[in-house]
């Protein structure tokens, strides 16, 4: 073996060390080889700019730590952009900075936002109604401005960490944004949690990819839903949607066999 088959041999494993170090703290077991590694793809994802941002999930890892395990990533070369993690209201964000901001400023300049109202009052989904669309537009406007001062206190080579405390926010919402969706859920939470999605046919769309340097992985790189009766009303953003993916997708080199599915369910109960 060549010394180059020797490293990307070892990757996978340096991979799952450093996640386990950095992340698996309080935990007896700590995380499993196959979520070290879709871990490490989600991360990679966000850096090649597949998508803007990933919301850390995996386990109850603070801020700093998930900093320390992607500066880890760094060093081992796998990452090669200034990524940045952003808490907001105790939920932590790996973010693409200047992807992040480009996908925010081009929402708010052209008014490019869908926002799907499921208040469970409703009875049934429908778009926001401009009262909303305002509010979310000044959520919008603050994140960016937050997140354009991080990207002016970058050094190369680092990787900053910032909080949001806006417990008015809905959050579904702002993950939705964030996450780089079409179409973002919403509800009014001052008068309820519920949603009313329950057996209402939504179309999923889940995309999926493969990433050769680590072990092969298949990731999923979206997944979100669409209320069917309101597929056809943002169709053309779909279509935009996939076609800014794709170009996405070309411009690098990270994953292969992109792959992009849809089917219809209905569930008892939807959890947002």
């Amino acid at each position: 073996f060549s010394p180059a088959a020797m490293s990307r041999a070892a990757l996978p494993e340096q991979l799952v060390s450093a996640a386990r170090f950095n992340l698996g703290a309080g935990k007896r077991k700590g995380l499993s080889r196959a979520a070290c590694l879709q871990l490490a793809a989600e991360v990679l994802a966000v850096d090649s700019r597949l998508k803007p941002a990933f919301l850390y999930d995996y386990s109850g890892a603070a801020a700093d730590q998930i900093r320390s395990y992607v500066l880890n990533m760094k060093e081992l070369g796998v990452v090669v952009g200034d990524l940045h993690i952003l808490d907001l209201s105790d939920n932590v964000l790996i973010v693409n900075l200047e992807e992040t901001i480009q996908r925010l400023g081009k929402l708010l300049l052209g008014n490019q936002f869908c926002i799907v109202d499921v208040s469970s009052f409703r009875g049934r989904a429908t778009f926001s109604n401009s009262d909303v669309t305002d509010q979310i537009k000044c959520h919008i406007a603050d994140t960016l401005g937050h997140l354009k001062s991080q990207r002016s206190k970058e050094r190369e080579g680092n990787i900053s960490v910032s909080k949001i405390a806006s417990p008015e926010w809905n959050l579904c919402t702002m993950f939705g944004l964030l996450l780089g969706y079409p179409a973002s859920y919403w509800f009014d939470s001052e008068r309820s949690s519920e949603n009313c999605l329950s057996l209402t046919p939504l179309r999923v769309y889940t995309v999926t990819a493969s990433c050769p340097r680590i072990s092969n992985v298949k990731l999923r790189v979206y997944s979100f839903s669409v209320p069917e009766t309101l597929c056809a009303g943002i169709q053309n953003r779909l279509e935009l949607w996939i076609q800014n993916l794709q170009k996405g997708f070309n411009d690098q080199s990270n994953f292969t066999n992109l792959s992009i599915s849809t089917e219809t369910v209905s569930l008892a109960a939807v959890i947002l």
